[in-house]
């Protein structure tokens, strides 16, 4: 049996690619949301084969490779996905689409489990791109968004407090704030304005979205 974690913030999410994963493999799958007590137990991210996350942390990342240096990650990803490089040298083992089909999921992860590495055509040209050019900006990455910390910083930006951007982006309240706390940290200010002032300064929203 080949123990499978999916770390997702998207309860929902999370929880419908368990249940089809079990349903459709013999795959043994546990689900943990991102922002979790659990997430920060090493104990707890140590007993699995493979994991299955969404997250622009590398230091989760790293910290799951600590606890277990025999795990495999497969990683989500979207044209808004950073840090490709960094992933790819901490030996991810694989990136596939949130839209992809669950059968080339399952066809993934059981590739993977057999110790193979797959990178799809995209993140390849993306990963030749920045080795032929050396003059990349890598320092500032770690002052680049993530899709849903923009779109939240989009809604600030059209007035909206917490509680609108929550239904909006159809998250939890304490999804919210938890993108904000990352956002404040990425950006290294201490309010939604200072965050707000500081991304359209940097282009990285804009406000005539």
């Amino acid at each position: 049996m080949t123990r499978v974690l999916i770390i997702n913030e998207n309860e929902l999410f999370g929880k419908g690619i368990k249940q089809i994963l079990e349903n459709e493999s013999d795959f043994k799958v546990t689900f943990l949301q991102l922002f979790s007590l659990d997430c920060q137990n090493t104990k707890v991210l140590s007993n699995y084969d493979i994991y299955l996350l969404e997250t622009t942390s590398l230091e989760f990342v790293n910290r799951i490779l600590r606890t277990n240096d025999k795990a495999k990650i497969v990683m989500f990803y979207d044209i808004y996905t950073y840090h490709l490089k960094q992933f790819a040298g901490l030996g991810i083992s694989g990136f596939i689409k949130k839209s992809t089909s669950i059968t080339e999921l399952i066809l993934t992860l059981q590739l993977v489990k057999h110790g193979h590495a797959l990178y799809p055509l995209p993140i390849l040209k993306q990963l030749i791109a920045s080795q032929n050019n050396p003059c990349h900006d890598d320092h500032n990455l770690d002052s680049i968004l993530s899709k849903r910390e923009m779109e939240i910083l989009q809604c600030i930006a059209a007035g909206k407090n917490n509680r609108k951007i929550s239904e909006e982006l159809f998250m939890s309240l304490r999804s919210v704030e938890y993108h904000l706390t990352k956002t404040f940290k990425k950006l290294n200010v201490n309010s939604r304005l200072e965050a707000l002032s500081k991304a359209i300064g940097l282009n990285l929203i804009s406000i005539n979205k």
